[in-house]
């Protein structure tokens, strides 16, 4: 057990597996399959992002040479890693092989602090498991939005001024971003997200400075918005609506990933947005300092709302 207290499970194995890291894209279009299977809603850029801001941290199980299950550990900093997208094929279940996914996902984590993401039914394992502290709820929130009602409803507001991103408005986002996000500085990171295939990102000013940012991209089950970040409401609003303006359809099935009864899920809520998954947990082993007020949906929950 490392000195986290994160619960070395390796000794349980049921099968001959090997887990080493995945580097390559032939694997991840495995990843991806097994992910729609089970309707996560992810793309291939998103994995490509997760690689990159971490290439050791991508692992996959394999039975004779063949993928059969998949884990990522992102180590942010030396103080915090996240960790999500745990899968094994259906056929290959109860043999052993996410308990060996697990072992290489610790030995990579180190003593740094873990946070991952948990359905309901998983909180009490993972209590056992050794996450200790249960950071906040979050829910999953979809719906089809009327772009026409929400530009109609909440636009015109004269204090600031929604933008689609240029590179030159780069630094003050990352700036605003560090004032809200609890992992520092996330240059790579933001800047693998924003050049995702598809993904169109709006930014929010009063005058030269920056009051909210937000991104939309599109997924096999519609659009995702993630992040959405903004200093009040109305900037939220706008953003989202400036976002949806980007695509085709006048009622465009959205998602947002928000947190359990803040301004987030009040915006969704008002959009007529229903829950996909309700009081999930994000879990971690060391108390980390974070806060969500200005955060109305976030990148994604596999990662620990990253």
């Amino acid at each position: 057990m490392s000195s986290n207290s994160i619960k070395d499970i390796s000794k349980d194995l049921k099968t001959e597996v090997v887990v080493r890291q995945s580097t390559e894209r032939a694997e991840w279009e495995e990843l991806l399959r097994l992910t729609n299977e089970e309707n996560w809603n992810y793309t291939i850029s998103d994995f490509e992002v997760y690689f990159r801001c971490d290439p050791e941290g991508v692992f996959v199980a394999l039975i004779d040479g063949k993928p059969v299950g998949f884990t990522v550990a992102i180590n942010w900093s030396d103080e915090i890693a996240v960790g999500g997208l745990s899968i094994v094929n259906k056929r290959y279940r109860g043999q052993g092989i996410g308990k060996a996914l697990w072992s290489e996902r610790i030995k990579h984590i180190g003593d740094r602090s873990f946070m991952l993401f948990s359905v309901q039914n998983r909180v009490e394992a993972n209590m056992r498991l050794g996450f200790k502290v249960e950071l906040c709820r979050m829910h999953i929130m979809c719906g089809k939005v009327n772009k026409k009602t929400i530009s109609v409803s909440r636009a015109g507001i004269d204090h600031h001024c929604i933008v689609h991103f240029k590179e030159g408005h780069f630094d003050r986002i990352l700036a605003y971003d560090n004032l809200i996000h609890y992992i520092k500085p996330r240059e790579a990171f933001l800047r693998l997200w924003f050049a995702k295939d598809e993904a169109r990102v709006a930014v929010a000013m009063t005058g030269d400075r920056v009051v909210g940012y937000g991104c939309i991209y599109p997924t096999s089950e519609g659009y995702i918005i993630g992040p959405l970040y903004a200093d009040a409401g109305d900037i939220a609003a706008d953003l989202l609506g400036r976002l949806l303006e980007t695509v085709p359809e006048p009622e465009p099935e959205i998602s947002m990933f928000v947190f359990n009864d803040n301004a987030g899920f009040q915006l969704a809520k008002e959009l007529n947005m229903s829950f996909r998954s309700q009081n999930d947990a994000a879990m971690c082993t060391k108390k980390i300092r974070y806060k969500t007020d200005q955060i109305y949906a976030t990148f994604g929950p596999s990662l620990t709302f990253v």
